[in-house]
């Protein structure tokens, strides 16, 4: 029997189905009569940020691990299983132990996660393969090179749609896989642990909801079922409730179902109830997440710049203390308060919210977005720091917005989405001042 090892890094793709990575090393695998061994890495504290908050909250973390979980059991059916290392280093001791020729894992183009795969890979007796594959488009079916990605969403947008471009079919999810390795791994390796994330009863986020690949494909389908995409552009600016918006965000940050996936089973809806205006928005939303993922890929590390893709930077001039009142909810800005509270009880809000909080703590209290970037994926269940900085640089007119920033007057924002308050009264906030 081979004793070689071909290992899977599960990174943010905690899926079987429509992963050409994993696909290409079970091949691998089976080539060379290895075994196969499933990873993931899980540090087992929290990591603090450059801003004083930390890198992945408890919230994110859960429904990293409840993920896993559920992908382990998964594996499981498969005679294999998802293994867990507390670090980078942790899985190159793995690779030694095991004989390791090649590990594979999806490409993921941030600075620090490519320098993760650099150190992976630097000086090894194995080879590290990467493939890019939580976006709609191969960079070779792009209308343009991935140097030249439009800056401005609307070009983007519109290049897409002229050159008709749609995405592949989706993969067929592994069904099978060789043996892990047999070298006392079980005792030595821990696996994931079942994990609940705590329910909040005035949370938007259903408390059926589950994570994993088979709790996100039934989640979605659902959610097509019930026809909601025909409503989606009427209710994507309410600020709660269950079924206001997909809530997909969750399902494609940890990967457990690929946006090509999500793509498919849409496009299987309007074949089968018509397209509408409504379901032609939830493209439009998975674009916006399309172009910030080619804007990374671009533009790399200038995105995290104080001044982003600007010429000059912002002037911040926030005091500790309003930090800590954006933070906490006790800005005296009722819908902002409101927000923050619920951003903390479930680590979820809408997206008309994280527009208005962002633009609160960037135009009002003339903080730094970058700190207000990292609180937010410190707390968000859906963290995507594509998304999340993308959506950050363009609040602050740093990055893909030709107007300049956006600021959302807060006011105003009430009077059009909580007249009456009711949101700010869901969680305990009683005045509606502003400041």
């Amino acid at each position: 029997m081979n004793t070689q090892t071909v290992i899977y890094w599960f990174r943010r793709d905690l899926r079987l189905d429509d992963n050409p990575s994993l696909t290409a090393a079970v091949n691998h695998a089976r080539e060379r009569g290895c075994r196969l061994l499933p990873v993931a890495v899980t540090p087992a504290t929290a990591i603090d940020s450059p801003y004083g908050s930390l890198q992945r909250g408890e919230t994110a973390l859960a429904w990293a691990k409840q993920s896993q979980w559920a992908l382990h059991a998964q594996l499981l059916t498969m005679g294999n299983g998802l293994h867990l290392v507390e670090s980078l280093e942790g899985l190159r001791i793995l690779a030694q132990q095991t004989h390791a020729i090649a590990i594979y894992c999806e490409s993921i183009p941030l600075p620090q996660e490519i320098a993760e795969v650099e150190r992976l890979g630097a000086g090894a007796p194995w080879v590290v393969h990467t493939q890019l594959q939580s976006t709609l488009f191969d960079a070779d079916d792009l209308p343009f090179a991935s140097a030249d990605v439009p800056l401005v969403f609307t070009a983007f947008k519109q290049a897409i749609e002229r050159a008709g471009l749609r995405c592949a079919q989706p993969m067929d999810a592994i069904t099978s896989m060789p043996p892990p390795p047999d070298s006392g791994l079980a005792d030595s390796v821990p696996v994931p642990t079942a994990i609940s994330v705590a329910h909040v009863p005035s949370s938007s986020i259903a408390s059926d909801r589950t994570a994993g690949a088979v709790g996100a494909e039934r989640h979605w389908q659902a959610y097509l079922d019930a026809k909601y995409p025909h409503r989606y552009f009427e209710t994507r600016n309410q600020l709660s409730g269950k079924h206001f918006s997909s809530q997909l965000s969750i399902d494609l940050a940890w990967g457990t179902i690929s946006p090509r996936r999500v793509i498919a089973m849409l496009d299987a809806f309007e074949a089968a109830e018509g397209e509408s205006k409504s379901s032609y928005w939830l493209w439009f939303e998975l674009m916006w997440r399309e172009h910030f993922r080619w804007l990374h890929q671009r533009f790399g590390r200038q995105l995290f710049r104080a001044r982003g893709l600007s010429e000059t930077a912002p002037k911040i001039h926030a005091r500790n203390g309003d930090w800590l009142a954006w933070c906490e909810g006790r800005t005296g800005q009722g819908l902002v308060d409101a927000a923050m509270r619920e951003l903390a009880a479930t680590g979820f809000m809408s997206n008309r919210m994280r527009q208005i909080v962002a633009s609160y703590w960037i135009h009002d209290l003339k903080g730094d977005w970058r700190a207000g970037a990292a609180w937010f994926e410190s707390q968000l269940c859906d963290e995507d720091c594509f998304s999340n900085t993308g959506n950050w640089l363009y609040i602050a007119g740093l990055g893909s917005d030709p107007r300049g920033g956006r600021r959302f007057d807060p006011i105003k924002q009430t009077r059009d989405h909580d007249p009456k308050g009711a949101y700010q009264r869901l969680w305990g906030v009683t005045s509606r001042a502003t400041r």
